[in-house]
């Protein structure tokens, strides 16, 4: 198996716990990680979006609004950044 059949696979995973607890930061911030290696960028907004609406914690969405920013720039979108 190649590191992208597994990645994809793990991404699979992910959708599937997801369908189950979508509101599950744990399992967003892993799917958010697989979309940026696969550089499945809109589909790494997506689930950023959710992330930064969903974290309270101040430093950790932080983070998740870099890693937003950095995924819109990717997806062509630097004025949403």
């Amino acid at each position: 198996m190649h590191k992208l059949d597994s990645l994809e696979a793990a991404i699979e995973a992910l959708e599937d716990s997801r369908k189950l607890r979508p509101k599950n930061t744990d399992t967003l911030k892993l799917l958010a990680k697989g979309y940026h290696l696969a550089e499945r960028y809109p589909d790494e907004v997506e689930i950023l979006e959710i992330l930064v609406d969903q974290l309270e914690e101040e430093k950790e969405k932080h983070t998740y609004i870099e890693k937003l920013g950095i995924a819109l720039i990717e997806i062509g979108e630097p004025e949403k950044a």
